[in-house]
């Protein structure tokens, strides 16, 4: 589910490093994005699926993030509401989303091939 993830990880990180932090930072907004591929997911399901890779956040970062992600046309919501139950604000991955991710991975693909010792 998370190739990103995986295509990071087994490429970049050195763990428990400041640099891994950052690197982590900047590409969560990207992790938010490969969890919406497959299909909508409300943000408490997103927090699941981050929660045992080095992408793992807390709400008060997730949903600024998905604000600015909708600002910007990535992903785009809808509430649903069920009799009895609290009304869930469920995201999807926009066209420019998926692109935006599909750019990304394209250019984690080269950055790949770089850092182990390839050519572009």
């Amino acid at each position: 589910m998370l190739h990103l993830y995986t295509i990071v990880c087994n490429s970049i990180f050195v763990k428990n490093t400041n640099d891994t932090d950052q690197i982590v930072r900047g590409m969560l907004y990207f992790a938010v994005l490969a969890c919406l591929e497959p299909k909508e997911n409300y943000a408490a399901r997103i927090l699941l699926m981050l929660e045992d890779t080095p992408f793992s956040t807390r709400v008060g970062t997730l949903y600024p993030l998905m604000t600015r992600m909708q600002e910007q046309k990535l992903i785009e919501s809808r509430w649903v509401i069920k009799q009895g139950k609290p009304p869930m604000r469920y995201y999807r991955l926009t066209a420019n989303g998926t692109k935006k991710l599909n750019e990304l991975r394209e250019i984690l693909g080269e950055m790949n091939k770089v850092l182990k010792g390839g050519k572009k």
